[in-house]
């Protein structure tokens, strides 16, 4: 989703690592997406397949600096991004903390699935929306 959000608010999208944990060949991290102003624009949890990449990339992947989307681009690592699920949640302290929240919300989320061209699956990943600020 990353790239829909850089073209939707015209901005370069970073990341601040909320947690990792490494797990032989996955890592799961926890992470908000920023915009240039540092204003969060998604909390997100995935599940990264480590094998699949080279060790550079696994190397930026553990870095945790980068939108996996955004690596995958950068090396021109053909891949499908499949939505399995949309969902409702209210925001606990954990999601209002990563996404600056003052008060709990009602948030709008989905499920989705990366696949590399040879349909294995190299990530799982939750995507969490904050409240659309006021000024977009």
């Amino acid at each position: 989703m990353t790239s829909v959000l850089q073209e939707f608010y015209s901005q370069e999208i970073h990341l601040s690592n909320v947690d990792l944990v490494r797990e032989k060949d996955r890592v799961l991290r926890r992470v908000a997406l920023l915009r240039e102003d540092g204003r969060p624009v998604e909390f997100g949890a995935i599940d990264i397949r480590l094998s699949p990449f080279t060790d550079m990339v696994q190397g930026e992947i553990l870095a945790c600096l980068t939108p996996l989307g955004a690596i995958l681009n950068h090396h021109k690592i053909g891949y499908t991004s499949s939505p399995t699920g949309f969902f409702e949640i209210d925001s606990n302290g954990f999601i209002r903390e990563a996404l600056r929240m003052e008060s709990p919300e009602r948030l709008y989320g989905r499920m989705n699935v990366l696949r590399s061209e040879n349909d294995q699956v190299i990530a799982k990943v939750v995507e969490i929306l904050p409240p659309l600020p006021e000024d977009q």
